[in-house]
């Protein structure tokens, strides 16, 4: 079971982002309750075709260790309309932090030219208190 915990809509949270290829449909933070962890979570639309074996590198920040992002890398096509991005456990978010996700786009699988990068910027908005709650609330459960 999973909980969307913060998101780039509603007072005071980042704005979804568009650039020449990509734009952000959601952006969030959400809490896997059997690790316990949160995991960045980002679904762009393709708003102009990708070019066959385009690769996206995507990094997001890691707020443990800002120099060493999270990175993710992955094949993309003409066909895709949309991409939903997910990283690696994260920890040590802080409340009412934003973190920065940035998309390269690649012309080809040795990444020698950059076509385009999509930056997103997410919110982590989940109360303390309310993390305790819920994960408490979790771990009598099992």
């Amino acid at each position: 079971m999973l909980l969307f915990a913060c998101s780039v809509s509603g007072a005071n949270m980042p704005n979804a982002s568009k650039s020449e290829y990509f734009k952000t449909d959601g952006a969030m933070f959400v809490l896997n309750r059997e690790q316990m962890a949160f995991r960045y979570w980002l679904l762009l639309s393709v708003s102009k075709p990708l070019p066959d074996h385009a690769i996206v590198e995507v990094a997001f920040e890691n707020p443990t260790n800002k120099i060493s992002p999270l990175m993710l890398i992955r094949e993309v096509s003409a066909a895709d309309k949309e991409l939903k991005l997910e990283s690696t456990a994260i920890f040590g978010l802080k409340y009412r932090k934003n973190y920065e996700v940035e998309v390269r786009l690649f012309a080809d699988a040795e990444k020698t030219k950059i076509i385009s990068t999509h930056r997103q910027q997410i919110q982590y908005a989940m109360p303390p208190k309310e993390l305790k709650r819920v994960t408490e609330a979790w771990k009598e459960k099992r």
